[in-house]
């Protein structure tokens, strides 16, 4: 990498690959501690996805860290949580390039 231009973004090469989105994401499974989700590929050639997590009803949904990544699945399972809290969930699908797409959320709860 060389970088160029005023603010070195010049140097980057352009994304080629098209930005893929997450469809069909829902909740598969759940515990007192644990959600399991699962969801379609958006289309071949998607490296893996990543899975965001806010921290519960006490957070607002703009507050979310990533709890995990996948690669070569379209399911992931979040342990570590608090029973009968309801959570939002993001996954997004990582392209050709490591470039995220859009993401798909939906409210994930855990059994009381």
């Amino acid at each position: 990498y060389a970088p160029k231009g005023v603010d070195g973004r010049e140097g980057y090469p352009p994304i080629r690959s098209p930005l893929v989105a997450v469809t069909g994401l829902r909740q598969t499974g759940r515990t007192e501690n644990s959600v399991a989700l699962a969801w379609r590929a958006g289309r071949a050639g998607t490296r893996g996805y990543n899975v965001y997590l806010n921290a519960g009803q006490n957070c607002t949904t703009t507050k979310y860290h990533q709890n995990t990544s996948v690669w070569g699945e379209t399911t992931a399972k979040i342990d570590g949580l608090s029973p009968a809290i309801s959570y939002t969930v993001k996954v997004t699908a990582i392209n050709e390039d490591g470039v995220e797409g859009p993401a798909a959320s939906i409210k994930a709860v855990t059994a009381p």
